[in-house]
C-alpha cells in the first residue's frame, strides 16, 4: 500500500503542477467513473506514434530505473539539483518502469506536461524481470494510470489492475511486451508495445 501511494503520488504530481483536479478513477481494482472530458480524443489522435502495433496502443513507450526516475537528493537524470521524492521509499532502486502514453516520453522529463494525456506506469521488481505473464493485479508491481483533460482542469487516476502484462523480451536496450484485458474506461493501453531503456 505504501509503494502504491508513492507512485500515485508522483502521477498526480503532475496533473496538480496545472492546477487541475486529481480524481481517483479506481483503487485495487474496484471500477469507477473517470471526471475526464477530452483526454481520449488526444488517445486517438496520435495514432502515428512508435510504442505500439496492436490494440489500442497509439502512444510513446520507454522503460526507466526508479533510482533515474527518483535521484537522490541534490541530483537529477538531467544535472540539475533537485530534492528526491523518494526519501524513505521502500522501493527497490532496480524496480524497472515501463511508462506508457499517448504522446512522447522524454527520459529526461518522464512525466512531461500532463495536459490532454494519459500515462500508464508498472514497476516491475527484479525478481520479475524476465520472460512471462505477469497479472498487472500482481501485488510485486507497482502499476497505476492518470489521466488529465487537454486543459488540465479535469483528471483522474488511481490503481491500474486488469488484465496482463506479458513481457517477450527485456535487456539493457529495450523491453517488449503486450498489455492485454486492461481497464478501458477513458483510454486504451492493450496492444504491443517496445519500451526503450532510459540510458
Amino acid at each position: 500500500m505504501k509503494r502504491s501511494a508513492l507512485v500515485l503520488g508522483s502521477a498526480a504530481l503532475t496533473l496538480l503542477a496545472c492546477g487541475g483536479n486529481v480524481t481517483p478513477a479506481r483503487d485495487g481494482g474496484a471500477g469507477g467513473e473517470g471526471t475526464t472530458s477530452g483526454a481520449g480524443g488526444a488517445a486517438g489522435a496520435t495514432g502515428t506514434g512508435g510504442a505500439g502495433t496492436g490494440g489500442g496502443l497509439a502512444g510513446e513507450a520507454i522503460s526507466i530505473l526508479y533510482s533515474q526516475l527518483f535521484p537522490p537528493s541534490g541530483s537529477s537524470s538531467s544535472g540539475s539539483s533537485t530534492s528526491s521524492s523518494s526519501s524513505g521509499s521502500d522501493i527497490d532502486p532496480n524496480t524497472l518502469y515501463v511508462l506508457l502514453s499517448n504522446v512522447v516520453i522524454a527520459c529526461a522529463d518522464p512525466h512531461g506536461n500532463p495536459c490532454g494525456r494519459w500515462e500508464v506506469s508498472i514497476g516491475i521488481p527484479p525478481n520479475l524481470q524476465h520472460p512471462g505473464s505477469i497479472p498487472l493485479s500482481n501485488p510485486d508491481l507497482i502499476s497505476m494510470f492518470s489521466v488529465a483533460s487537454p486543459d488540465c482542469e479535469s483528471g483522474s487516476g488511481g490503481s491500474f489492475v486488469d488484465g496482463s502484462l506479458v513481457l517477450a523480451s527485456l535487456d539493457a536496450v529495450q523491453v517488449v511486451g503486450t498489455l492485454l484485458d486492461t481497464y478501458t474506461g477513458e483510454f486504451d493501453a492493450n496492444g504491443d508495445f517496445t519500451a526503450p531503456r532510459c540510458p
